[in-house]
């Protein structure tokens, strides 16, 4: 025994030319003792894994670990129909080592199986390519990388190919799924202190810019679920730029919630920013009731968003005095859904008098086609059916509801859309509560250069407060 435990004691300090395990021989930790023999699989040509693992029913202490050959049992008949093409890496390898922890809190190996006869190891140069034998991303070195490349916008997979062409390391490769697991391994390690930290980022933008404004929506257990944040210069563009807004709310690892607007150029201007906890009503009120605030107290003259219930409920509690259009685009695409099973239900005339309707020039056109239609066809108006809710809701969608207001020309929702397409260089679904602010502003700054430039292309144009 003590023989046993002298050699492991000996060995387990350098692993890079581990002999055989032998039973009995004692580690200081269940790593260490992994790493051995991942050391000991690198040298015979196979890579390996952690396997089953028992706890203690009485103290849920850990009480023994075992790593098996990465060939080690087969695929489920589950695996096997999800995924039919999937290369099969399983045959039931028995080769393993299994190791416990004893009183003084060591390891000890009490299980080792040597043979791997239902497969064939790899040659000394490829072995390295086992999943196991590739440690190069949990370096120091590698994962600050990451999370240097990561700050800058670049998505997992842009990060493991800069990383794998730069790190020299032959045949040992930085997959996409290790930049995402440490990257949201670093997310959950910063979420207690995220919300500090955009308080004092966002305190310390206000020494710079006394106008900058921010709000943080917090649950009972005073954990952030929202924030919105407008510069000084967002402002004041909205007091000249308020005709109308577009309005959407995009997943990113929270909703992305831009409000956007049209300057002078055409171009479309940021006009605040949130980041919301979900999308239900009373997030979207509190949201709005900030904005709002920020906003000088001014409503928007009318504003796009799409046809969801949650938030036009919000925009006309918040909202009263704004005119609200649903995204032509959107509407549209219902329509194509919807319009074929109604045509086939009710005849093939239909279709010639949906359109009729809901290009009516003029209010009282519309209501008369509408009575008609539903005379033909048998419309009944109280129903809970599509056509009767976009019949309910024409005012935000029937182009002779909205003659008397001021739309910039603009129908759709896609303006918000472009800006989200904007961010993407910037932002992505791995993108860190903190960093997407920070990140943000990168954004923003280029944007505005990019209006400065349309400024100096343009000298007649009068100057005005932008983005």
């Amino acid at each position: 025994m003590g023989e046993s435990s002298a050699i492991g004691s000996e060995i387990a300090a350098n692993t890079k030319n581990a002999p055989k395990p032998l039973l009995r021989m004692k580690f200081n930790t269940y790593e260490e003792a992994y790493n051995y023999y991942n050391s000991y699989a690198l040298l015979m040509g196979f890579g390996i894994r952690k396997s089953t693992i028992n706890y203690s029913l009485k103290t849920r202490d850990l009480l023994d670990r075992k790593f098996v050959c990465n060939k080690e049992g087969y695929r489920s008949n589950r695996d096997k129909i999800e995924m039919p093409f999937r290369r099969e890496t399983r045959v039931g390898c028995k080769a393993m080592m299994r190791v416990k922890v004893l009183k003084d809190k060591s390891w000890e190996v009490t299980g080792f199986v040597e043979d791997h006869t239902n497969h064939v190891l790899s040659s000394p140069d490829k072995a390295k390519i086992h999943r196991s034998h590739q440690q190069f991303h949990k370096t120091q070195i590698c994962k600050k990388l990451i999370e240097s490349l990561q700050k800058e916008g670049i998505p997992p997979s842009t990060i493991s190919c800069v990383i794998n062409a730069t790190n020299g390391r032959g045949g040992e490769l930085v997959t996409p799924q290790q930049c995402i697991d440490h990257i949201r391994t670093q997310r959950v390690n910063n979420i207690g202190h995220e919300c500090i930290s955009i308080i004092r980022y966002f305190q310390s933008k206000t020494v710079n810019d006394p106008k900058f404004y921010f709000a943080i929506e917090v649950d009972s257990s005073g954990q952030m679920r929202s924030v919105f944040w407008a510069d000084g210069r967002l402002r004041a563009s909205y007091l000249q730029f308020s005709d109308v807004i577009v309005f959407d709310a995009n997943k990113f690892s929270l909703s992305f919630a831009p409000f956007t607007g049209v300057n002078h150029h055409r171009q479309f201007t940021l006009l605040g920013c949130a980041l919301l906890a979900d999308e239900q009503e009373d997030t979207f009120v509190w949201l709005f009731q900030e904005w709002l605030k920020c906003m000088h107290g001014v409503e928007p003259g009318a504003i796009i968003t799409d046809q969801d219930r949650a938030m036009c409920n919000a925009i006309h509690s918040v909202f009263p005095m704004t005119r609200h259009y649903y995204c032509y685009w959107h509407m549209q695409k219902h329509i194509t859904d919807h319009l074929p099973t109604l045509g086939s239900r009710y005849s093939e005339q239909f279709q010639r008098y949906w359109g009729l309707w809901c290009n009516s020039s003029s209010i009282e056109q519309c209501e008369g086609y509408w009575l008609e239609m539903k005379e033909k066809f048998d419309i009944n108006e109280e129903g809970d059916g599509w056509l009767q809710i976009v019949y309910k809701c024409r005012d935000h969608w029937v182009l002779c509801y909205l003659k008397d207001t001021f739309f910039a020309r603009m129908r759709s929702s896609q303006m918000s859309e472009s800006i989200n397409a904007f961010f993407d260089g910037y932002v992505n679904s791995q993108t860190q509560l903190q960093e997407f602010v920070t990140q943000y502003e990168k954004a923003v700054t280029h944007r505005r250069l990019s209006e400065a430039h349309e400024d100096f292309k343009s000298p007649n144009t009068k100057p005005v407060m932008l983005l």
